[in-house]
């Protein structure tokens, strides 16, 4: 399936441009948190969320943080996978279960191109 806009677009092209087949979905990540954390706080927090929330689902996560926030986008590590509802449910589902965290907004799956 392709688009008009593509269309003209060999299939090694699109490959190279993630379009239209080749195209994969991730989503942006917003949380705040309950408390506002010091330097060392928050590397702790940084490094429990990489290994049980992105690492255990095979995801990876851009993004900033700060004493009161975390915010940035989520895709996957393999370099054509896209991230399932089961994967971002799972990341939602740790998020709301820290008790670090006081707001979490999840973004609906989109084509990574438009989030990047």
């Amino acid at each position: 399936m392709t688009s008009p806009k593509t269309s003209n677009r060999s299939r090694r092209l699109r490959k190279k441009l993630y379009l239209d087949e080749f195209a994969t979905q991730g989503f942006e990540l917003d949380f705040e948190f309950a408390a506002e954390k010091d330097a060392d706080q928050l590397d702790a927090f940084i490094a429990d969320f990489m290994a049980d929330a992105m690492e255990a689902n095979k995801l990876a996560f851009m993004g900033s943080a700060c004493a009161e926030t975390i915010a940035g986008v989520v895709i996957c590590e393999g370099r054509y996978d896209s991230v399932t509802p089961e994967q971002r449910q799972a990341v939602a589902d740790w998020l709301a279960a820290n008790a670090d965290v006081k707001a979490c907004e999840c973004g609906e799956l989109v084509d990574s191109n438009e989030i990047l």
